[in-house]
Parts: C-alpha cells; sequence; structure tokens
C-alpha cells in the first residue's frame, strides 16, 4: 500500500538515539509490528512530549492544551496504577479495586 519510510539520518545532534527521532517518525507514518511499543516509550517519556507539545502549540494552541491536559490524566492514573502495583488495566475493573482507585 505504499508509504513513506525515513532512514536513520546523519544529524548534528548529540544524541542521535532520542525518542523523536526517525524511528518514532516511522511509527507514526509507516506503522509496522514495533510501531505501538515505539509510541509508547515517546508517551510515557515526558521530556520528549513537552518537547512535541511545543512544536504543536506553534501549529495550534487550542490542540496543544487539549493534549496537554489528556496526557496529565493519563500520566496521573499510570502513576496510581504503578503505586498500586497493577500492570493491567483488566486488574483494576474488579469492584473493591476501582473503587479504591477512584478514590485516590
Amino acid at each position: 500500500v505504499g508509504g513513506i519510510r525515513f532512514t536513520q539520518a546523519s544529524t548534528t545532534r548529540e544524541d542521535k538515539e532520542g525518542l523523536y527521532d526517525w524511528k518514532f517518525f516511522n511509527a507514526i507514518v509507516s506503522p509496522d509490528d514495533d510501531s505501538p511499543a515505539r509510541i509508547m516509550d515517546v508517551l510515557h517519556d515526558k521530556k520528549t512530549i513537552h518537547k512535541l507539545l511545543a512544536v504543536i502549540k506553534l501549529i495550534n494552541t487550542d490542540i496543544e492544551r487539549k493534549i496537554q491536559y489528556i496526557l496529565t490524566k493519563v500520566w496521573r492514573a499510570k502513576e496510581i496504577f504503578d503505586q498500586e502495583g497493577i500492570s493491567d488495566p483488566g486488574q483494576a475493573i474488579p469492584g473493591y479495586n476501582m473503587a479504591r482507585l477512584v478514590s485516590l
């Protein structure tokens, strides 16, 4: 089905293995089996997300604010799940777990 594929380009950045490198753009533009893991790595790396949000803000501040709001909630939920030792969201479904998590 065609598509665009980036190859590793030479760059002047000192850290050529950052999370928002060519692999990240491949995950968005031309997804493969590794793409979901790569996108999740970026979502969980706050430094990388803040850089991407800065770019989005240049394009559209409303979208940037909405994405920032959603990410704040997602990061908070991840912190709570990590503190409670929940690695699979399905573990939060039993009533006693859900009631406890919502109260946090």
